[in-house]
């Protein structure tokens, strides 16, 4: 039983109340602490008789006639005025378009708090017998279910009827509020979230510094079998369809934010005690729940979790939510809501009109719900069971989210939901959201096939000697090789390894600095139809090693100034002086492995991954209809080849006509080197990761350099 608080004491504020003003202060006069009632009256409307029955509502509900200034510290205080006059405005429309225009201009008005009134109505003539009476209220003094104790008053007393005198005011409420000890309940909730982290959704748009409140909202339905199979689960498993759609709810956030860990708020009457029921003023509660999918629980875990949070939530649904948030000290965001950032709303009935008439004058009103294009947090999840399923909305924060964004998720719960019912014993992870969108653009993604060449990566290169002989090739240092000479240098190399037995998937170790004798090396590996596997001599001997015995290489090549670290290998400078120039033929196939790169072994032992022909010419041709080199270009070979990268740094501008510049050892460490190297040779195109370019246009001249 809520008592009157003793005559003549003000009403202290709410804890919500105190929310709600604190928010006010942030951004004021924000249109998502509006509620919106639009009437539709048809039938002789006396004009008069209305203003009376908007000055007996305001007399009936306290909460109506009251404001909230500030006091000499700044703190908000409750003033209850003894008559206040709602504020009626006319105007006319010539269609319902003007008039919905009318209506959506006045909802955006703002409230002052201090001042008051805090309901304000509007009538908007679209003919004799014919109006919109649009009432507008703030949040700070109603609620949802207000709407309706508010609408019933006011029709009563615009026809004359007589209403019982209520009980208690809200600020009886109030009052009772402040003064009842809620421990054991603030102890549950201290424990419930402690360690909470917010909701983190991908968005469009990076978060502004401090919230928004523009909304819009995607429409979506639930067929009616779905909704009967949601319904027969939570039969099954002690629950209700709330409990199972929250369940749903937190799988499709967890989904798409990555966590297994957040809060997902929920709303409660907030009217324990009977005698509040008629009363008009700001009761809702808003409840945490906590999403728990640790350990990828499968759906019908999951829902047994969810259904005890439920039930623990209600169970101590009194201690409002603004001394939860107080109570857990959460540090103080102003970009985003506290504690929750998403909310859920089931609604087991679907949304009407309110009508009434009399015969006596036949007056009617009606009432539609209005659509308030804005929102108090990022996402909101509202549905409504309908004749035809599951009716619903997903409500979003338009500085957050594009609608494509959000209709693509809309589409996504309706899969969830279909999913979950039709197998709730499988783990939430593997749960099958796809909307149709995403199989198209998986298709999409996936559509790869292209025709590009089936042949060998020499066998290009030996294309563009035929086409260009003469031409340069490769410059290292000042010389220069042609197409020609570089060619003839590789086979002289092919022809002699061939004779050794190196053949189709052998591995040849090639242990060399940059230098012209480098690229002909690769090359004359590649002829004959082995793969080149390489030893950068700056790895420990350790490494290198390894990566010979681990790779069972029978031949190692090298250059005479790093004969001493590889011990019984071919020289290219000494060994390769003579032989055979013609081209060795086709030895490989495009299946056969070009090159094997060895990983760096940070997470044990260095393993040999293999690369086939297939692969990096399929590379190589994208690269080419991508940017297109052609025999104007000079490309810059600066990594080291034991990565990746340095494989179309020597052959992409090799089978192009271009001409490859090779920068001289150690030269890839050196941005003043690189500068000079870059502006004396012409480079055009050139290959750096991002750190190493920042070093790089840190040199000065460097940033004219690439510009040039």
């Amino acid at each position: 039983m809520i008592p009157r608080r003793p005559e003549g004491t003000a009403p202290p504020l709410s804890f919500a109340q105190e929310r709600v003003w604190f928010m006010d202060q942030i951004a004021p006069g924000e249109a998502a602490y509006h509620i919106a009632v639009p009437l539709r009256v048809r039938g002789p409307l006396d004009e008069a008789t209305l203003r009376l029955a908007l000055a007996s509502l305001t007399d009936r509900h306290e909460a109506l006639r009251t404001r909230f200034p500030a006091d000499a510290d700044g703190k908000p205080t409750a003033v209850v005025e003894d008559r206040v006059a709602v504020p009626l405005r006319r105007a006319t429309a010539a269609d319902e378009a003007a008039a919905q225009a009318l209506v959506d201009q006045a909802v955006l008005e703002p409230f002052d708090l201090a001042a008051g009134p805090l309901l304000r109505a509007l009538l908007i003539e679209l003919s004799e017998e014919d109006h919109v009476l649009l009432l507008t209220q703030h949040h700070i003094v109603g609620d949802g279910w207000s709407v309706d104790v508010l609408l019933r008053d006011l029709i009563a007393c615009y026809h004359g009827r007589s209403v019982p005198e209520l009980p208690v005011q809200y600020g009886d409420f109030a009052h009772w509020e402040s003064t009842r000890p809620a421990d054991a309940q603030l102890a549950y909730w201290r424990d419930r979230l402690a360690g909470i982290e917010p909701l983190d959704l991908p968005t469009d748009r990076p978060r502004p510094a401090t919230q928004t409140y523009t909304g819009d909202f995607v429409e979506f339905t639930v067929p009616a079998e779905t909704a009967d199979a949601l319904r027969a689960l939570a039969a099954e498993h002690g629950g209700t369809l709330f409990m199972v759609l929250l369940a749903a709810y937190q799988v499709l956030l967890s989904r798409h934010s990555g966590q297994d860990d957040f809060a997902v708020g929920v709303s409660s009457a907030g009217r324990s005690a009977p005698e509040l029921e008629d009363v008009v003023g700001m009761f809702i509660n808003m409840l945490p729940m906590r999403a728990d999918l640790a350990d990828d629980p499968t759906f019908a875990d999951l829902l047994a979790r969810t259904k005890r949070g439920v039930l623990d939530a209600f169970e101590h649904a009194e201690v409002p939510f603004a001394r939860v948030v107080q109570e857990l000290g959460v540090p103080r965001d102003v970009s985003r809501s506290p504690v929750f950032q998403s909310m859920f709303v089931l609604q087991n009935y679907e949304m009407g009109r309110f009508t009434e008439d009399t015969a006596a004058d036949a007056v009617t009103f009606e009432w539609t719900p209005m659509e308030l294009r804005a929102t108090r947090f990022d996402f909101e999840l509202h549905v409504v069971e309908v004749a035809e399923g599951l009716w619903g909305k997903l409500v979003y924060n338009t500085d957050l989210f594009d609608r494509a964004t959000v209709a693509l998720i809309g589409e996504r719960w309706t899969a969830l939901v279909a999913a979950l019912a039709a197998d709730p014993h499988r783990p939430v992870s593997t749960v099958d959201i796809r909307a149709d969108a995403d199989r198209a653009l998986v298709e999409q993604a996936n559509a790869t096939a292209a025709p590009f060449p089936h042949t060998t990566l020499h066998a290009l290169v030996e294309e563009q000697v035929a086409r260009t002989p003469g031409a340069p090739a490769v410059t290292f240092e000042g010389a220069t090789l042609t197409y020609a000479e570089l060619n003839a240098r590789a086979n002289r190399i092919a022809h002699r390894l061939i004779a050794r037995g190196v053949g189709p998937e052998t591995l040849v170790a090639v242990c060399a600095n940059r230098s012209l004798e480098l690229p002909a090396a690769l090359l004359g590996v590649l002829k004959t139809g082995a793969a080149y596997l390489p030893l950068d001599p700056e790895y420990p001997a350790e490494r290198l090693a390894f990566m010979i015995a681990d790779a069972q290489a029978p031949v190692v090549l090298t250059t005479r100034d790093l004969k001493d670290t590889a011990p019984n290998a071919l020289v290219l400078e000494d060994d390769f002086a003579d032989g055979p120039s013609h081209d060795p033929g086709p030895r490989a196939t495009p299946d056969n492995a070009a090159y094997v790169i060895y990983t760096s072994g940070s997470t044990g032992k260095p393993k040999g991954v293999p690369n086939t022909h297939r692969g990096i010419v399929n590379r190589l041709d994208w690269m080419q209809r991508a940017y297109g080199l052609d025999a104007g270009d000079s490309v810059l070979q600066k990594t080291p080849f034991g990565f990746d990268v340095s494989v179309w740094e020597f052959f992409w501008p090799l089978q192009t006509g271009a001409r490859l510049v090779l920068a001289k050892p150690g030269g890839h460490k050196d941005a003043a080197y690189l500068r000079d190297l870059i502006t004396g040779e012409g480079i055009t195109t050139a290959h750096f990761v991002p750190s190493m370019l920042g070093v790089f246009l840190g040199e000065p001249g460097s940033a004219r350099a690439c510009a040039g």
